[in-house]
């Protein structure tokens, strides 16, 4: 059997989930305790968050924090479990730094990111697209503008 070095591997995959579900083992934490999820509403495909005390899943939408019973949650699926082949990258003002994993997009067709970010003390897990100037996070369920936060993006792998 020929050995392929050069191998490139999709790491991180989308599984479904429904409210109230444990999480597989590898769900991809944003924080401890708070898993990245991805939900529909309407013709939106949007990241949010899952929290693993109770359960829950919610996205932002219109301006609001709103629960789901269904969605996806993201997983690292890669060969290597060991192997941690994302990071939180810095990002300000509405960029999406290069490797960004795409995590959604809106009816429009816009693209969304997974961000970030800590308002009010609490790091809280929401959206960005390039079309705003900010990273768009729930708090206290509703909306909050921020403009420096993290994007999920993949790391580099050498040749």
């Amino acid at each position: 059997m020929d050995i392929v070095h050069n191998a490139k591997e999709a790491h991180l995959s989308w599984l479904p989930s429904t409210s109230g579900s444990p999480p597989p083992p590898n769900a991809l934490q944003a924080d401890s305790g708070v898993c990245v999820i991805r939900g529909k509403k309407d013709e939106h495909l949007i990241p949010g968050k899952m929290l693993l005390r109770t359960g829950t899943a919610s996205i932002l939408y219109e301006g609001k924090e709103i629960s789901l019973s269904e969605f996806e949650i993201l997983c690292n699926t890669n060969v290597f479990s060991n192997q941690t082949l994302y990071q939180w990258v810095p990002a300000s003002f509405g960029r999406v730094p290069a490797g960004a994993l795409l995590a959604g997009i809106t009816s429009t067709s816009e693209p969304l990111y997974v961000a970030r970010a800590i308002v009010q003390d609490e790091l809280c897990i929401g959206k960005v697209n390039c079309s705003q100037k900010f990273a768009l996070l729930p708090y206290k369920g509703k909306e909050n503008k921020v403009k420096h936060y993290e994007v999920l993006c993949f790391i580099e792998q050498k040749d």
